[in-house]
């Protein structure tokens, strides 16, 4: 009798387990932004009781050195987009500069967009983020355009003029993104 008690318990926790398991929210091993193709190169967290984050590379890039990347961040405590919007453009670490550029909220959706650069040392970081609600807490898709070279030189110069001229097509392709299940 006993060892049917304890095979019961193991198969209750193995069911517990799975049940766990499926259901934290699952992310595609690619994705599709702006008519380039990202894989899957992180992932942390479970987005239930921890922050999640999926970052997605294209081809030849790495985590080390990325012109592009997309990520899916998950909140789980979060539940207010104009709330999370307004940590998030808040310049609060002192190692970083944070410049916003656009924030463009979609009231009927409840969603908002919001564009910054932010700077550390010699790496600028153009972020663009979707920020909504799913499965009762704030997701974020978030494109991020990244350069190694300090203000004022011709490189920067020009990765400048790169973001001002792609960035009303980097906005309507986040817009036009599918929510990502």
């Amino acid at each position: 009798m006993k060892k049917g008690i304890k095979t019961l318990i193991f198969l209750f926790s193995l069911l517990f387990l799975y049940t766990i398991v499926s259901a934290e929210v699952k992310v595609p091993s690619e994705i599709k932004f702006n008519k380039e193709v990202y894989k899957q190169a992180y992932q942390a967290g479970n987005g239930t009781t921890s922050n999640k984050v999926t970052e997605y590379l294209k081809s030849g890039e790495t985590l080390d050195r990325f012109e592009k990347m997309f990520s899916i961040w998950e909140y789980p405590d979060a539940k207010n987009v104009k709330t999370f919007t307004g940590y998030l453009i808040k310049d609060s670490n002192p190692q970083y500069k944070i410049t916003p550029r656009e924030i463009l909220e979609n009231n009927e959706a409840g969603e908002t967009m919001a564009s910054l650069i932010i700077t550390a040392g010699n790496i600028s970081e153009y972020n663009m983020y979707r920020i909504l609600i799913r499965d009762g807490h704030v997701v974020t898709y978030q494109f991020s355009y990244r350069i190694y070279e300090n203000h004022g030189t011709p490189a920067y110069k020009k990765w400048l003029e790169k973001l001002n001229s792609n960035e009303a097509e980097w906005f309507a392709a986040m817009a036009g993104m599918k929510d990502i299940k």
